[in-house]
């Protein structure tokens, strides 16, 4: 699920989603390929250079924070452990009203990536 964090205090307003990834019988090879996922989705912030690697620029950086201005963040979050793995998306956006466009965005770049990255792009990821 989502957990947006909206605080009257602050300027900006934050959203987590995440999945258990370990709950839907993911096997060591499964997180693996959401370990790949994450380095090609990857994150940044809006005073990131961007992306893992010299030369590369996460797809989060590139099409997500380079785009829209107004995104202050976007991370792919993978957290895995023996008994338990955590996959999700972290965004913050200072734009009232917009965390929402934000999450989208997100799980857009998501879906894109699953399904449009190319041979090239997965064998640098990995």
């Amino acid at each position: 699920g989502a957990l947006p964090v909206r605080d009257d205090d602050s300027e900006t307003a934050h959203v987590l989603a995440g999945w258990d990834a370990a709950a839907a019988g993911a096997d060591q090879r499964e997180l693996s390929a959401v370990a790949v996922l994450g380095a090609l989705v990857g994150g940044g912030d809006s005073f990131s250079s961007g992306g893992p690697g010299k030369g590369m620029h996460s797809r989060f950086y590139t099409h997500l924070l380079n785009v829209n201005h107004w995104v202050e963040c976007a991370q792919f979050v993978f957290e895995c452990y023996r008994d338990a793995a955590f996959v999700g998306v972290y965004g913050a956006t200072s734009r009232a009203g917009s965390i929402d466009r934000v999450l989208e965005l997100m799980c857009d770049q998501l879906v894109h990536v699953v399904e449009h990255a190319d041979e090239r792009e997965v064998a640098r990821a990995r």
